[in-house]
């Protein structure tokens, strides 16, 4: 018995040793993307996540030239650069300010923001203030130093970088209410209030540039370019109208059912495990207000495919249809805080 239970455990220790040796094969993927980026392959994909199309995988920084898409990193944009030196970034231009102050101004406007004053000549912009939900206030905020009424607001810097360049800063300022009123705030801080936030500003601009580009040379539609950049969009096909959300399941699942009941469409049932939202359509104040159900499909891990249909799951009128959706892209949208400063 003693000489077969040491059998037993050889033969375990040997099988667990030729388990860790298979981790250290060509194929592990320290070995192929730190050792010799030359004989990278592609990774196994679990059995369960098979329905991701090759379309879907994230690609490098930077990578091959083609077309901005959602799963493009930081896309390479010629002639300009992402740099960052110790606590700042900022993007480099190989053209003069004067030709990007349009771009900047397009980009703001595309994000939404709401401009407070511009200085071409100093190469200014800043936001409108908006109240911070987030900031600590109150009794707190005054114990720790922090501002009552907290505000907040993003600014913008084009400097000139040489005969024809041009170099790009963003901040984001916050102060205290009674200093936003009084007009004692400066247009441009030392510092910013969010590095971390304004250096991702920065990458969607980068962003942003590259799309408008790829718009300019016929690459992208407009449809196309708006896939990269929005959480919610809604599509026309010849199967009707359907609203693409970029989350995962549950997380889609359980916005879209805060979406329905902020937009005036309260929620009747629900059940995650069929992709199923029944919902009462113009509000319980509305008389005889007609029940809809939404479906919500999984396209890969990361995005859901959502229709509406009637409670016998019939396709609707094509413009009730998309009003629908388009109203719940909106307040997904406006959930996500994507116009926030």
């Amino acid at each position: 018995m003693r000489r077969t239970g040491s059998s037993a455990l050889l033969v375990a220790t040997l099988s667990v040793l030729g388990g860790c040796a298979a981790f250290d094969s060509d194929r592990s993927p320290d070995i192929v993307y730190s050792a010799d980026s030359a004989r990278a392959v592609a990774l196994q994909v679990p059995p369960d996540l098979t329905d991701i199309s090759d379309a879907e995988q994230f690609v490098l920084p930077g990578g091959t030239p083609g077309p901005i898409t959602r799963n493009t990193l930081l896309p390479d944009v010629s002639g300009v650069r992402f740099e960052r030196g110790q606590d700042r970034a900022w993007l480099a231009f190989d053209v003069a300010p004067e030709a990007l102050w349009p771009e900047l101004l397009s980009f703001v406007s595309a994000r939404g923001y709401a401009i407070d004053r511009t200085s071409p000549v100093a190469g200014t912009l800043a936001t409108r203030w908006q109240a911070v939900e987030d900031a600590q206030d109150g009794v707190l905020g005054a114990l720790i130093g922090g501002p009552r009424d907290p505000r907040s607001r993003i600014a913008f810097r084009l400097e000139r970088d040489g005969a024809a360049g041009a170099r790009l800063f963003a901040r984001r300022q916050i102060a205290a209410g009674r200093a936003v009123d009084a007009g004692t705030v400066g247009a441009w801080p030392a510092t910013s209030a969010d590095p971390e936030a304004t250096d991702t500003l920065l990458a969607e601009l980068l962003v942003h540039l590259g799309l408008e580009r790829q718009q300019g040379e016929g690459v992208l539609d407009a449809d196309a370019a708006a896939d990269v950049l929005d959480d919610a969009v809604v599509r026309t096909s010849a199967a009707g109208n359907q609203l693409v959300v970029h989350r995962g399941y549950l997380s889609a699942f359980e916005a879209l059912e805060a979406a329905l009941t902020d937009s005036g469409r309260p929620v009747r049932t629900r059940d995650d495990s069929v992709g199923r939202i029944a919902f009462t359509d113009g509000g319980p104040e509305a008389a005889g207000a007609p029940s809809l159900v939404l479906t919500v499909e999984p396209v890969n891990v990361a995005a859901v495919r959502v229709g509406v249909v009637d409670t016998d799951g019939r396709r609707l009128d094509a413009t009730r249809e998309r009003a629908v959706l388009e109203a719940l892209a909106e307040r997904l949208l406006e959930a996500a805080g994507r116009r926030s400063v």
